[in-house]
């Protein structure tokens, strides 16, 4: 039920409603899912259709499209039957140009008024209860600043190459913890799609933020994020984003089991060439927000995994082994060039 009072009694209620806890419900009770897209308007349809199929009424929730396709695009069809999908369901569909994701996002708070701010990506399929329990997350929780979901890689596109490990899922921004709740200040939790142990952090392909978040902190840094007009693979804008919420707020951002969509992985992201190409801009990124993992691990360590496997990258992997090792080989190899600190981790 979407009320957060459920099957209460008449004195239960009563006493609900005169509660904080109440008054901050009927704040918060509407949201906007906003979707920043770029020419990809078959996949931008079927994440449309899945918002149209929300087990909770329209009134408690907008969607916000934000189309910074050029032009000419690939499907003028497939636009027309995005724009009128939205029309047809209340949808609001904008077309804007945009310097990159980051600044989309900009645009998509800047353009939206709810107290909640939710970024899903055009190839995200949101379960039918996804609003609902986003909705929960913040009834449940009236100090919650961030939360983010559970991201499930959807094959339907492609088949998943054997050598694609669990582990590697991360790069491709699928993300699950477990069956639990759980909270920044928990410093290790165990990434399920991963198989290893990991500090906790959320993707922007399922988050939503408290608008308090924008209004203390700022928008998103637009030195961050994809852009559709580049080859480059950078994101980070929404780690970028978290990192400026003090630490003693920790209990105040969480990852959510219960709020669901499904990834959908695309063709050209299934070989082994963008992984590597991701990986790198993985090490970009960490560098640029001076997230320096690498402190943790020995250089002499990391740089004979370069030494070993560098030379490998050109040859296809035969199993998940051999790819983890590439990946991990490009990853360390320009996390040592790009790093100025210690010099003892320069290669």
């Amino acid at each position: 039920k979407i009320t957060p009072w459920g099957d209460s009694n008449e004195k239960e209620l009563i006493h609900y409603m005169r509660s904080t806890k109440f008054k901050f419900w009927e704040r918060c009770a509407k949201t906007t899912v906003c979707i920043c897209t770029f020419d990809r308007h078959e996949i931008l349809y079927e994440c449309l259709l899945a918002l149209t199929k929300q087990n909770i009424d329209k009134k408690h929730f907008n969607v916000f499209v934000l189309d910074n396709s050029e032009e000419e695009v690939k499907s003028p069809k497939m636009l027309d039957k995005c724009i009128s999908l939205s029309s047809l369901h209340g949808f609001e569909y904008i077309q804007k140009p945009a310097k990159g994701l980051a600044d989309a996002r900009n645009i998509c708070i800047e353009s939206t008024s709810t107290p909640i701010v939710q970024y899903i990506d055009d190839d995200s399929i949101c379960h039918e209860n996804f609003i609902e329990e986003v909705l929960k997350a913040f009834s449940e929780n009236p100090d919650l600043l961030v939360v983010g979901g559970k991201t499930i890689p959807d094959w339907r596109l492609v088949d998943r190459p054997k050598w694609l490990s669990n582990k590697s899922l991360a790069l491709l921004s699928m993300l699950d913890f477990g069956p639990d709740i759980i909270h920044r200040n928990q410093k290790k939790c165990r990434i399920e799609n991963m198989g290893v142990p990991g500090g906790f952090y959320l993707v922007g392909a399922n988050i939503a933020y408290h608008r308090n978040v924008f209004n203390k902190h700022g928008l998103f840094d637009i030195e961050y994020g994809r852009s559709a007009t580049s080859s480059t693979l950078m994101g980070g804008e929404e780690t970028e984003m978290l990192r400026r919420i003090p630490r003693k707020n920790d209990s105040r951002i969480i990852w959510s089991p219960h709020i669901k969509v499904n990834h959908i992985v695309l063709p050209e992201r299934a070989q082994e060439s963008w992984f590597l190409k991701r990986a790198a801009w993985q090490a970009v990124e960490n560098v640029k927000m001076s997230m320096f993992w690498m402190e943790n691990n020995s250089s002499k360590e990391t740089k004979n995994h370069i030494k070993d496997h560098l030379s490998k990258i050109l040859l296809d992997s035969e199993n998940e082994t051999d790819f983890e090792n590439k990946v991990d080989a490009v990853l360390y190899l320009f996390f040592h060039i790009l790093y100025k600190g210690d010099p003892n981790l320069k290669v």
